[in-house]
C-alpha cells in the first residue's frame, strides 16, 4: 500500500508512454515505409502523463484527411479511437477514426487531450493513416 501511494505522489502510477508510428494503410500496425506520403510527430519527450495534452502534427500527401488511432497491448482488436478508447477502429468507416483535415500544403495538426478518457498507464502507439 505505500509503494502504491508514494508512486501515485510521485506520478508514477498516471504515467502513459506514446510510441508514435505511421502507416500508410488503415489499420496496419507496422511502420510506414520511406515512400509513405504520411507522417507524424509528437511534441514533447513521447512521456506524457494523463491529463496532459499531446500535440501531434505531420504530413499527408495521400488524401485530404489524416486518420489517427491507438493500439496498447491491454487494447484488444486493431485499435481504438483516441477520443473514445473504448470504441473500436474500423477501415471503411471513417467515424470510428480521430479525423484531421489536411491542409492546403499538406500538413495536419492535432491536440489529444488525455484527461478523462478510462486509460491505463502504460504504452500507446498512434498511428496516422491516409484512408
Amino acid at each position: 500500500m505505500f509503494q502504491q501511494a508514494e508512486n501515485n505522489r510521485l506520478g508514477f502510477g498516471n504515467m502513459i508512454l506514446l510510441l508514435i508510428m505511421s502507416a500508410a494503410i488503415a489499420l496496419s500496425i507496422a511502420p510506414a515505409s520511406a515512400d509513405t506520403g504520411i507522417t507524424i510527430a509528437a511534441g514533447g519527450d513521447q512521456s506524457y502523463y494523463l491529463g496532459e495534452e499531446v500535440y501531434f502534427s505531420g504530413s499527408n500527401s495521400d488524401s485530404d484527411f489524416t486518420y489517427l488511432f491507438m493500439v496498447n497491448a491491454d487494447i484488444p482488436g486493431n485499435g481504438k479511437k483516441l477520443t473514445s478508447p473504448q470504441q473500436n477502429v474500423s477501415g471503411g468507416n471513417t467515424d470510428s477514426f480521430d479525423r484531421v483535415q489536411t491542409k492546403p500544403d499538406k500538413t495536419w495538426e492535432y491536440t489529444f487531450y488525455t484527461a478523462n478518457l478510462g486509460l491505463n498507464p502504460g504504452r500507446y502507439i498512434i498511428y496516422a493513416v491516409s484512408q
